[in-house]
């Protein structure tokens, strides 16, 4: 899932990780690639996410708990990216 958790409220998010679940054979993941905020955050990258349409963007502790309340395993990673700009993705990729 790419950008799209940071549009969802956690009521969403969980249905929508819940019915991944549903669905994964065993040892299937789910992964996603969200913005999200983390301690000394880039200026731009902070301020690109602050513009962003996403209601709903979360640092990376939240994603973490959230992503706990439907899998067993989560790990996440914090990538950032320097293309043009530095721009701040969380990526979870959840194990069942």
């Amino acid at each position: 899932m790419n950008g799209l958790v940071h549009h969802l409220n956690d009521e969403q998010v969980l249905d929508l990780f819940r019915r991944a679940k549903s669905i994964l054979k065993p040892g299937g993941r789910v992964v996603t690639l969200d913005g999200c905020y983390i301690e000394n955050q880039p200026s731009i990258a902070r301020k690109l996410l602050d513009y962003d349409h996403g209601e709903y963007i979360r640092n990376e502790g939240e994603g973490r708990i959230l992503s706990s309340r439907v899998f067993e395993s989560v790990t996440v990673h914090i990538r950032t990216i320097n293309v043009y700009f530095l721009y701040v993705n969380y990526h979870g990729n959840s194990v069942i």
